[in-house]
C-alpha cells in the first residue's frame, strides 16, 4: 500500500521542483528517492544527491541506517519505494505527460520511436 499522502508531506517541509532516483540526472530541488537495485545500493548516492542539490531523501524502511542521522535534510521512509516513486511522479508530473508510448524489442526501437515521434 502507498502513502498518497507522501507527496504533501514533502511539500509540507521543502519545495519540491522534481523527482529522481538516479544522480546522474537530478538536478537542485528534486527529491532524490534511494532505490535499491541488483547492481547497487541507491543509500550509497544520497551524499552526492545532497551535493547535487536533493532537498528530500526518500527511503524504503529497510534501508535505513545509522549512518543517515547526520543527514540534514528531510528523510521519508517508506513502505515499497518502487511504488512510491511512481505514485508520487504521477501526482507531480500530471499535466506534463499527455502521451507515453513504450517501445520494446531487440532491432529497430530507435527507427519506430522516431516514425511515432514524426506522426
Amino acid at each position: 500500500m502507498v502513502d498518497n499522502n507522501l507527496l504533501t508531506k514533502i511539500q509540507c517541509k521543502v519545495k519540491v521542483l522534481g523527482i529522481s532516483s538516479d544522480t546522474r540526472h537530478l538536478k537542485k530541488g528534486d527529491v532524490f528517492f534511494a532505490i535499491n537495485g541488483k547492481s547497487f545500493n541507491g543509500t550509497e548516492f544520497i551524499d552526492l544527491a545532497i551535493k547535487k542539490g536533493a532537498v528530500a531523501i526518500v527511503l524504503e524502511k529497510n534501508s535505513i541506517n545509522k549512518s543517515l542521522k547526520k543527514i540534514k535534510i528531510p528523510i521519508f521512509l517508506v513502505k515499497d519505494i518502487r511504488a512510491s516513486l511512481s505514485e508520487i511522479s504521477i501526482s507531480f508530473y500530471k499535466s506534463k505527460i499527455s502521451n507515453l508510448i513504450a517501445v520494446t524489442g531487440t532491432n529497430g526501437k530507435t527507427s519506430v520511436a522516431f516514425f511515432l515521434y514524426s506522426l
